[in-house]
């Protein structure tokens, strides 16, 4: 039947059906689902070999692969001795799937075995469809094999009494479930040597037939392509079950249905084919039929949800005569060939392929069950209802879900008035010029231009945000509407004429023509044209019967434009937005509208990322163009604090973030939002992955496949090395400048233009093929001598994913050496931490103290990147294994303490000092250099906790002792750090020759070359500096601290200095420049777990911004800083954040909520020293001053000051005189020598007196 000129086609064939399912399987796909993508790819190897092996024995007995469902068979015997044959397969296949024994996975052992069901007789075949074509075997026959297969234990053969009847008595077992068990076969082959379809070949006929139609067109494209190698790929996927069809067989016959599945299946080939979307299967489904749709696969697309969403409505809606229902679900796929060498699908599978299929059954008869990541990543937004929390076979928890109703206006993630607008200010005021200049009567067009997430649609939001009255007119294109004729024209002209979008042709006719008549009647006689543009039903008129076909498009436009421009005679703002993707017809006619534009009062912003395609390539009006570029390093650097300023993001992260995202604000969000659902940046998210998949698989086969390969050498690559280990894969030689968007060069080299692209181009390829195409580069690149770090570096990045564990250990540690070395502390950690898995792994062979060695090297980087988890797990595994050294163990048990120390718990600190002190006395190495050395360190890490503690004089004995140890040991480090710690105790006791210890410990530092232990003393040099009054110094010493920090490697260290620098910043009046710094602690406090700091800084983050005029999120983090000082018990911190708070309230102008606040301090001012107790009476005498009690504040700054002057603060004096002189009770004269005197110490500091000063009023 596939010859025939006439379809749907329906046939009927007597033969033998085999429905075979394998039980296994569900559980294998569960357990492989665990792998992610892994997993994917292994689930669909074992299954080839599988298949392999039993379409192997069914093809030996003549049998055609019908469908193929997953991990289920239907195949089809006819001819002479089919039934025969039939089982004689059966039996075969049973055995041979026995043979191959239990499946073996990383994730446990699975028995896989088969059950079956035969039944033979006159089978249904509908072939339905116009433009894509497919086969459905229908009726009770097709019933009944599906029943004797679900009546089959796994193991069992179930025959039906049909099929029994034609097989000889022998073979027959016992009775079940209205069936009879095949119980063995016989050994002749006669049946199947009659058989004209055993050796598998086509009669002449067959061959002549044009089976394109067969094959889904995305399917075919991609075999034409020679280049349909198995991949990963983001898909959305749908799963539709059409209902009723073996009633309406019974009630009204096969014609009825063969018309009624044409109909279903042209409809949905049509309405996906609009959407990019693919109908990619058909199958059978309990007295119906199942159609699997995808989208995303086999080429990527942007957003698939909302595609496939919409696709799945307009079957819902199309009132297609059967019962439907639809699941929609997201995810990752694995997308290739599966089955035998000489007969195979294109098929998806995956976790969320088989979720799709559980939410179909989840939905009632005329609903769509989308899931919730397929609505939240959906860009087009639809009327949802969630439904409850439910279970579905294989999901350990309750899955999410919404019934998706219409379609309705606006975006859905694509919506980012929540995002910062960054960068962007120059072309925002461009806009709110051309609104004004339109307002006032000079209409124009600004189009905005540049790729996808440079923030077009964000500076669109902010235009509406700003047109205040000014009518909006706001529209969007669409790429499944580019081949829509006046598509979008349509849009606008309804909405100038008041015509309902849902409204039906014949309704939207007699509004046009009402509206003709009122508003233009001199268009009336050209309505049938312009009814094609607003798709209405308007009998002909004479004028347009006269008019020759070639001139009706040109008048239509001409009467659209004119229309366009009656019916939004009134100032304007109209946007249209990716203009790229707009229709031909509709950009002809809106362009014709366009031309007098500046003779209107329309303020027109398009965007786009081509300027040649759609309504941006139509000439005939002018334009100004703005090309967006990519944010600076700055920028994407503030932006990407503010979108991850909720949730702890290390700063290694941050510039992670950046460097991924390369200044592009969408792809800074999307990464963001990734780390805020995910918790890391490795997953890509899904609408990013969707938008560079599309620019990828626009590309040439043999491009796209170059481009990939060329991804596994990483973000930068030699062309030579290249074509030397991976250019074999490809005949002559190699043009990378067709990869020109993709691929730049620089400096000799190739570099991936944007990071994104490599990943999403390295994730399609399959694992197998990946860590081969490592292998073969590694093994390239492995040198004869020592290799230089650039080279260590590549062959860390290879051998790790080749999966060579020996090798991959060896170099990702000495690559995390070099890096150590050269101080970049955080790409180190990674490194060590990558050697420390491929060493536990079996085939390492790493010796217990190497691994030792490993583990402590990690533990000592990630102390200083910050990542406090590793660091304690390094410790942990390297104390494990060197528990029986004394000196590995004592030093071990120092760093531990340490890390407690970082980490707030001080308490804890204390018994690992003990520990490792007792270690070093009970152990036979005790006088030894090195015990002695490491004895020094331990005890001047015990000085500086009980100096932290407040315990100074202790602390300083044992700073004392540790000098001792120090010097006669030549641990000159820990001499350098007890100076530093000295020179603390030395401040806090007011010993005035303090700064005497800093002057001791820096030049050993700088002998040393160690900067970290420069940006400690640096930083102390500034806390020393602050305290004398040399404001100026100590934010000189404060920067160069924070550089020493940052050059070592000390990221929490260069926190501090930060902290400090921005504290004093406030200080001088210079918030602003503070912000950033007070930021960039608390990010990387919160990340590492420093409590004590993470309180500190959103303090002071409360009081800068409090004072930029956010009152209310500085109020916020003002009563958070509180809340997390009174947890720690750290009174003196508590008190000073509720009068940073009472200063906050008076910049505000509410004197009487600072008294309330202010009173809840009592007397734990004193606790806080002269400085808190003078700046908090200060603020009382200003609240009450400004709530008229001018005698009562004159006093209490009175006493602010002499509270503060006693107390050496002399820039809070000043501060409390110059309040002073605001109040009346201050004779003129006096105030102004106080403000004169004030203004002088303040002037000295550096402070800008203004800037500081509460406002007056």
């Amino acid at each position: 039947m596939l010859e025939s000129s006439q379809y749907p086609a329906q046939w009927t064939t007597d033969g033998s059906f085999v429905f075979a399912d394998i039980s296994g399987f569900t559980k294998l796909s569960e357990q492989l689902a665990e792998l992610g993508k892994a997993g994917a790819e292994e689930l669909t190897v074992l299954l080839n070999g599988t298949f392999e092996a039993l379409l192997g024995v069914a093809r030996s007995e003549g049998g055609d692969l019908v469908k193929f469902g997953g991990d289920a068979l239907f195949l089809f015997f006819h001819g002479p001795g089919h039934a025969a044959r039939a089982c004689r397969a059966a039996h075969g296949m049973r055995a041979a799937l026995k043979a191959r024994g239990p499946v073996v996975t990383g994730r446990g052992r699975v028995v896989l075995r088969i059950s079956m069901g035969v039944h033979s007789g006159p089978f249904l075949f509908v072939l339905a469809g116009e433009r894509q074509r497919e086969l459905f075997v229908l009726g009770e026959h097709a019933t009944t094999v599906t029943e004797m297969e679900s009546a089959a234990d796994a193991g069992e053969i179930l025959i039906s009494p049909a099929t029994a009847e034609l097989l000889p008595a022998p073979w027959l077992g016992a009775l079940k479930g209205g069936g009879v068990l095949l119980r063995r076969v016989g050994e002749t082959r006669a049946e199947a040597d009659a058989s004209s379809s055993v050796d598998g070949s086509a009669s002449d006929a067959e061959a002549e037939v044009d089976i394109e139609p067969l094959v889904p067109a995305a399917i075919r494209r991609r075999l034409d392509d020679d280049q349909h190698g198995a991949e990963h790929r983001r898909a959305t996927i749908a799963f539709v079950h059409v209902g009723g069809v073996d009633a309406l067989l019974h009630d009204e016959g096969s014609e009825a249905v063969a018309a009624r599945l044409h109909a279903i299946v042209t409809r949905t080939v049509e309405v996906a084919a609009q959407h990019e979307v693919s109908l990619l299967a058909t199958d059978v489904a309990g007295g119906g039929i199942k159609l699997i749709l995808t989208a995303g696969v086999p080429d990527a697309v942007e957003d698939s949800e909302g595609r496939m969403l919409a696709v799945g409505r307009a079957l819902l809606d199309a009132q297609l005569g059967l019962p439907i229902r639809v699941g929609v679900n997201s995810g990752h796929v694995f997308a290739g060939e599966v089955g035998a060498t000489w007969r195979r699908v294109y098929t998806v599978m995956g976790d969320a392929v088989n979720l799709s299929a559980r939410l179909m059954a989840k939905a009632a008869h005329g609903e769509l069950v989308a899931s919730k990541v397929t609505l939240d990543q959906s860009a087009t937004n639809f009327e949802a209802t969630a439904l409850e929390p439910f279970m579905v076979k294989g999901k350990r928890h309750p899955q999410l879900a919404s019934s998706v109703g219409r379609r309705i206006e606006g975006r859905g993630r694509g919506e980012m008035a929540h995002v910062p607008l960054v960068g962007r200010q120059a072309e925002l005021e461009e806009l709110v010029a051309g609104v004004q200049r339109a307002l006032a009567g000079t209409g124009e067009v600004v189009q905005f231009v540049g790729e996808a997430g440079l923030g077009k649609s964000r500076l669109v939001q902010e235009l509406t945000a700003v047109a205040d009255d000014t009518r909006v007119v706001r529209v969007t294109c669409e790429p499944f509407a580019v081949d829509r004729p006046y598509f979008m024209a349509r849009i606008l002209l309804r909405s100038g004429m008041g015509i309902p979008f849902d409204a039906d042709p014949a309704d939207a006719g007699v509004l046009l023509q009402e509206w003709l008549v009122h508003h233009a009647d001199e268009w009336v006689p050209l309505a049938p044209l312009l009814a094609v543009a607003v798709d209405a039903d308007v009998p002909s008129t004479r004028m347009v019967d006269d008019l020759g076909a070639e001139f009706r498009a040109g008048r239509l436009r001409e009467a659209g434009a004119a229309v366009l421009r009656r019916a939004f005679d009134v100032p304007i703002v109209l946007v249209v937005e990716d203009a790229m993707w707009m229709d031909e017809a509709s950009a002809l006619l809106i362009a014709q509208a366009l031309r007098e534009v500046e003779q209107t009062r329309w303020f027109v912003c398009l965007t786009t990322r081509d300027i040649t395609q759609g309504l941006s390539g139509r000439s005939g009006f002018e334009a100004t163009t703005i090309e967006l570029e990519p944010l600076g390093d700055d920028l994407a650097e503030r932006l990407a604090a503010e979108l991850t300023d909720s949730v702890d993001v290390s700063h290694s992260e941050l510039l992670e973030l950046c460097g991924r995202a390369r200044g592009n604000p969408l792809f800074l969000l999307e990464l963001a939002h990734a780390r805020l659902e995910l918790g890391s940046f490795d997953d890509m998210p899904g609408s990013l992955e969707d938008l560079i998949g599309a620019r990828i698989d626009r590309l040439a086969p043999g491009d796209r496949t170059l481009l990939r390969h060329a991804a596994v050498l990483g973000d930068r690559f030699a062309p030579r090395l290249f074509e030397r280990t991976l250019g074999s894969e490809f005949s002559g030689p190699i043009d990378w400048e067709r990869l020109g968007d993709f691929v730049v060069r620089d400096q000799g080299e190739l570099r991936f233009a944007h990071d994104l692209v490599r990943r999403v181009a390295y994730g399609g390829l399959p694992f197998r093929l990946r860590r081969e195409l490592h292998r073969r580069i590694a093994e390239a690149l492995v040198p004869r001598g020592e290799p230089d770090d650039a080279r260590v570096g590549l062959l860390a990045l290879h051998f790790d994913g080749s999966g060579d564990h020996p090798l991959a250990w060896k170099f990702n540690r000495l690559a995390a050496e070099r890096a150590r070395h050269n101080y970049a502390m955080v790409e180190s950690a990674a490194l060590f931490e990558r050697a420390v898995q491929h060493a536990r792994a079996d085939a390492a062979g790493v010796a217990a103290a190497e691994l030792a060695e490993v583990y402590e090297a990690m533990a000592d980087v990630a102390l200083l990147a910050g990542r406090h988890e590793l660091c304690r797990d390094g410790l942990r595994g390297a104390r494990r294994l060197r528990k029986d050294d004394p000196l590995v163990f004592a030093r071990l048990c120092r760093k531990e303490g340490k890390l407690r120390e970082r980490l707030g718990h001080h308490a804890a600190a204390a018994p690992w000092y003990r520990l490792g002190l007792t270690t070093l006395d009970s152990s036979t190495v005790a006088d030894t250099t090195e015990a002695i050395a490491e004895r020094a360190q331990i005890e001047v890490e015990r000085g500086a906790l009980l100096i932290v503690r407040q315990r100074y004089r202790a602390g300083a004995r044992w700073c004392h002792r540790a000098i001792e140890h120090a010097l006669a040991a030549g641990e000159r480090r820990a001499e350098a750090h007890a100076y530093y710690l000295l020179e603390w105790a030395a401040s806090e006791t007011g010993d005035e020759h303090a700064l005497q210890y800093l002057e001791l410990a820096q030049p050993i530092y700088e002998d040393l070359g160690d900067y970290l232990g420069l940006g400690v003393v640096l930083l102390n040099r500034g806390v020393a500096a602050l305290g004398a009054g040399k404001w100026r110094e100590a934010e000189s010493h404060y920067h160069a601290s924070r550089a020493g920090y940052q050059r070592g490697g000390d990221i929490v260290g260069m926190a501090h200095a930060a902290h400090n620098l921005a504290e004093l910043l406030v200080d001088l009046g210079r918030v602003d420049e503070a912000e950033p710094y007070m930021r960039e602690a608390r990010r990387i406090w919160r990340s590492s777990g420093f409590a004590m700091g993470v309180a500190a800084v959103t303090g002071a983050l409360g009081r800068a911004v409090g004072r930029l005029g956010r009152i209310d999120e500085g109020v916020e983090l003002l009563l958070d800083a509180r809340d997390r000082f009174a947890a720690l018990e750290h009174a003196p911190f508590t008190a000073e954040t509720t009068a940073r708070l009472a200063e906050i309230y008076l910049f505000a102008g509410r004197p009487d909520d600072a008294i309330e606040v202010l009173d809840q301090l009592g007397d734990d001012t004193a606790a806080g020293g002269p400085s808190l107790q003078a700046y908090a009476w200060r603020l009382r005498a200003v609240a009450l001053a400004r709530t008229g009690r001018v005698d009562e504040a004159d006093a209490l700054l009175q006493r602010a000051s002499a509270v503060a002057s006693e107390g050496g603060v002399r820039w809070e004096a000043a501060l409390a005189d110059l309040e002073r002189t605001r109040l009346s009770t201050v004779e003129p004269h006096a105030a102004r020598e106080l403000d004169a005197a004030a203004r002088a110490v303040l002037d000295e500091l550096g402070v800008d007196a203004d800037r500081v000063l509460i406002p007056a009023g």
